[in-house]
């Protein structure tokens, strides 16, 4: 959980981080500027601690701190660092003798996802449509519809609409 590790460069934190603090997180929305540099920074402890893998959680572009609901697959999230900072962390890793395992969200996409923005404005008409498991149209767009089950989503959670794996 990148952003939950270690903060290395704070030029990089979105508006809203959090001071670090070991008391109980209460808020799946805090944000603690955990960052690709923060990993870095920390590498040579992983190590010696006889770590051979990582598994990051998803780092695309999302809004949350866990990014499982992706915006774009295409981007990482600019607030774990740059394309540079990932391939330096997976250089360094490897000269370790540590291998990088990313979770890849590809069962379903945020609610902020480009082609899912497209079906909740077109329904049927928007050349995505048939992308996601849509069981009604038009559905609930007040966070209800996936408990109606008018689309399936992960969780039952609107905001994370499944994307159509058959």
């Amino acid at each position: 959980f990148p952003d939950r590790f270690c903060n290395g460069n704070k030029e990089n934190d979105p508006e809203g981080t959090k001071p670090w603090k070991s008391e109980k997180i209460t808020s799946h929305t805090d944000i603690y500027g955990g960052d690709f540099q923060g990993i870095n920074n920390k590498l040579d402890y992983l190590h010696d601690l006889g770590i051979t893998g990582l598994y990051l959680t998803p780092i695309n572009l999302a809004p949350s701190n866990h990014k499982y609901d992706t915006t774009d697959y295409q981007l990482l999230d600019p607030s774990f660092g740059t394309e540079d900072d990932f391939k330096f962390l997976v250089s360094k890793s490897h000269d370790l003798g540590i291998r990088v395992m990313l979770d890849g969200v590809f069962n379903h996409s945020g609610s902020q996802f480009a082609p899912w923005l497209d079906v909740c404005k077109k329904g049927p008409d928007s050349p995505y449509y048939d992308w996601f498991m849509i069981n009604e149209w038009p559905f609930d767009q007040t966070g209800q519809a996936a408990r109606k089950k008018q689309y399936y989503s992960f969780a039952f959670y609107d905001g994370m609409p499944k994307l159509n794996t058959n």
